[in-house]
């Protein structure tokens, strides 16, 4: 299962609990995050680019560990 497969619930929509645009956009900015990581094994991607790609993911993989270990 992906990320890109846990679709809010209709409730996530309703008015009487809309998100605040930080939320929502948070949610679209994981997801868009998701969809674009397989770029890492495209080889039409340079070696510059993949790397860069590496270690923006690095980074954001170590915060993800580091919060839901509880440490943040």
């Amino acid at each position: 299962m992906t990320f890109s497969d846990l679709n809010p619930s209709p409730e996530w929509h309703a008015p009487e609990r809309r998100r605040t645009p930080d939320v929502l956009g948070a949610f679209n900015l994981i997801r868009e995050c998701e969809r674009v990581l397989p770029l890492v094994c495209d080889p039409s991607v340079g070696a510059e680019e993949r790397a860069m790609l590496l270690r923006a993911a690095e980074k954001l993989y170590a915060t993800l560990g580091m919060i839901l270990a509880g440490k943040n």
